[in-house]
């Protein structure tokens, strides 16, 4: 038969034969239409702890021959046991890299691919890590601004200053030279940075680090 599956977001109509996905504990509504007003026959298979450490979003599952294969076979095993068990986990890890992610779990790995390229990558331009991570500057900025409170820009100096209270603490290194190591267009302007986002001068650091 075929199907409706809808929550506020998604809808999902189904064609007989195809594999959906639906997340636990998610609320939702389906109608279920068998041919010629007859019944309809699915397979609804689960597990408690997912082999995959991610959450994905309501969808259809597209399926390679391969997976088609998978998927075919471990019908056979239906009611489970744990040979049918340990089918489903394979299927599903050959399946879950072309799966979509939650709204949450997109954000959290779009987010963490941002900072962790500004991180590698502090003077990069904002064009440049929003190509990095694929989202336009607009989205981009939006995005950081929602999770963390900053701005890009804010993050950058703040993980220039990190490294700059590194280069105190544990080098000889003159304020001049970490202020051109660091790329500062100038020496006071690096300062007053560094002041603004730890609260203390050069010195004091450099002090509180017994050098």
């Amino acid at each position: 038969g075929t199907a409706k599956i809808e929550t506020n977001d998604i809808r999902l109509n189904l064609k007989p034969g195809e594999i959906f996905y639906i997340p636990k504990g998610l609320k939702y509504q389906s109608q279920w239409f068998g041919e010629n007003g007859g019944q309809v026959e699915f397979y609804s298979l689960g597990f408690e702890i997912s082999p995959i450490n991610k959450k994905f979003a309501l969808q259809k599952i597209k399926c390679s021959d391969r997976a088609r294969m998978l998927f075919n076979d471990l019908c056979k095993y239906i009611p489970f046991k744990e040979k049918g068990i340990g089918k489903l986990y394979y299927f599903f890890e050959e399946v879950s890299d072309d799966m979509k992610l939650s709204e949450n779990q997109f954000t959290n790995e779009l987010l963490e691919k941002a900072l962790g390229y500004i991180k590698e990558n502090p003077r990069a331009r904002v064009c440049e890590i929003a190509d990095f991570c694929g989202v336009s500057e607009s989205g981009l900025y939006l995005l950081i601004k929602k999770q963390t409170d900053k701005t890009p820009n804010e993050i950058r100096l703040k993980i220039l200053c990190d490294k700059a209270v590194v280069l105190l603490s544990t080098t000889n290194k003159s304020v001049q030279e970490i202020s051109d190591t660091l790329e500062f267009s100038s020496t006071s302007y690096f300062r007053k940075i560094l002041k603004a986002h730890t609260g203390k001068t050069p010195l004091k650091i450099r002090q509180e680090s017994y050098f």
